[in-house]
């Protein structure tokens, strides 16, 4: 566990104290910041319309911060993380290949799975700081309206099994190739290639369409972003990232002496 542990915080110093942390860290804040600021906007429009809007300003009966802010913000915001993963995930081996330190690190008296376990984990653990960021966002909702927590929570377990899965395909995709901007077309196809497997799941008939239906990730986040946990879904995710770890140890464990 040690071992783990050192390699883990091996990986988050080799982020944070460079410059490719200066760059991804504010541009998330931007990022996120303003997408909160627009539905926030638009909520207000909504639910207490400006005279001087004429005819096109109406006022929404019901709407809540939960329906009106919080959950656009929330999808808005996986967006961001698609595009943040890839290139955080992308330099977890391939760099390690490129830099010619990676036949140095597989003959180390250390087992693969401890190696594949520290990279993850310290990657991991990155993404989940800025995920934890923003909750800065439903606590400025909760100093002037009533956001409802327990769905709060949900999301974000949601939001964490989603970058769960997405944080073991990007580690995979990084063991592939030594050029970082092709671990992150490959994390980027992978992903997409859920969205068609989803879609196929509309044209092929039963009982294929359920099982195609599985492999649409961003899918079995609509029940946690209901306030909602199933087991099916935190049984996809977590089947998702055994997968994708598997398949990465796979190949690590290849390059072993």
């Amino acid at each position: 566990m040690r071992v783990i542990w050192l390699i883990a915080t091996k990986e988050w110093k080799a982020f944070f104290y460079t410059p490719f942390a200066m760059i991804l860290l504010p541009l998330f804040l931007v990022l996120s910041g303003s997408y909160f600021a627009s539905n926030l906007e638009s909520y207000m429009n909504l639910a207490h319309p400006n005279e001087s809007m004429g005819d096109v300003g109406f006022a929404v009966q019901g709407l809540n911060t939960m329906d009106g802010i919080l959950r656009p913000f929330f999808d808005s915001l996986l967006n961001v993380f698609i595009f943040m993963v890839a290139l955080i995930t992308m330099r977890v081996f391939s760099e390690e290949k490129k830099s010619a330190t990676y036949e140095l690190l597989v003959s180390y008296p250390v087992t693969p799975g401890k190696i594949l376990w520290g990279k993850y984990l310290g990657t991991f653990s990155i993404v989940l700081s800025m995920l934890a960021l923003s909750l800065v966002y439903p606590i400025i909702i909760q100093m002037f309206g009533h956001p409802y927590w327990p769905q709060v929570w949900t999301i974000y377990l949601g939001d964490f099994l989603f970058l769960m899965v997405y944080v073991a395909i990007g580690v995979w995709a990084s063991l592939l190739s030594e050029n970082q901007l092709v671990a992150a077309v490959i994390t980027y196809g992978a992903f997409f290639l859920s969205f068609l497997l989803g879609y196929l799941a509309h044209i092929v008939g039963t009982p294929y369409d359920r099982f195609l239906a599985n492999f649409l990730l961003i899918a079995h986040l609509s029940s946690f972003n209901d306030g909602l946990v199933f087991w099916g879904d935190l049984a996809v995710y977590t089947a998702g990232t055994s997968f994708f770890l598997t398949l990465a140890y796979l190949r690590l464990k290849r390059h072993y002496a």
